[in-house]
């Protein structure tokens, strides 16, 4: 299988990083601050999982009525995704439908050409954040756009310095699954050991200095509230 070819140039950044590192609240600060749309790899392993929609363990009855066990899709209306994803049981099947039921089986490259799609039906003039950057393939078509001199792509490795992750281990396996494994080496290091005020200067500071304008095709557009926090588990 083959990279699907974009349709237009774009500029895009791509953050990687371990789960609850920072990546959500870095992109977030990008499409309320400047206009980014925000694509994750992920987001048809999503689709198929609240297609699909099975009986997940909900720890401490979050969901309706009590319940201990709920469909994702009434967990997902009720939490949203970026609650719903830290749910062991959630997280695990999500990992497994990307890893062991999708690219193994359907080709590596599924949920790259899958985000391509969605990245295509946008204006051409629409800069991107990607936040869920983790397997050397996905880093390869990101690293094969910067031949043509119109892109403009920058990959970001968040580290949060002594944080440990809130995500327990669950009954398959999680914070040791293969989608976390990867040392993926980045066109720069993102120290996330600060407030969240603190990422959002570095943040400003890293679009101002970087070698590629990153911020070329895309005007900003200030907003007068910052992003609020929030926990990337996926």
């Amino acid at each position: 299988m083959t990279f699907a070819e974009l349709s237009s140039p774009r500029t895009i950044i791509a953050f990687n990083g371990r789960a609850e590192s920072g990546k959500d609240t870095a992109a977030q600060y990008l499409t309320h601050m400047h206009s980014f749309h925000r694509i994750a790899f992920a987001d048809g392993v999503r689709d198929a999982l609240y297609a699909l929609n099975p009986l997940v363990c909900v720890e401490q009855a979050i969901t309706t009525h009590g319940a201990i066990y709920d469909r994702v899709a009434t967990v997902v209306d009720t939490l949203g995704w970026d609650t719903a994803k830290q749910i062991p049981d959630i997280r695990a099947l999500m990992q497994r439908i990307g890893t062991e039921a999708g690219w193994r089986i359907h080709g590596e490259h599924l949920w790259v050409n899958l985000a391509i799609k969605k990245i295509n039906e946008l204006p051409a003039d629409h800069a991107i954040v990607i936040t869920d950057l983790r397997f050397p393939n996905e880093i390869e078509w990101l690293n094969s756009l910067k031949a043509n001199p119109m892109n403009t792509i920058q990959t970001v490795k968040v580290i949060r310095p002594d944080h440990e992750s809130t995500l327990t281990a669950g009954s398959f396996g999680t914070t040791s699954h293969i989608s976390e494994s990867f040392n993926l080496t980045t066109d720069t290091v993102l120290r996330n050991d600060g407030t969240i005020d603190d990422l959002h200067s570095k943040l400003a500071d890293f679009l101002s200095t970087s070698p590629q304008p990153v911020l070329s095709r895309n005007a900003p557009v200030p907003k007068h509230n910052a992003p609020a926090p929030t926990t990337d588990a996926m």
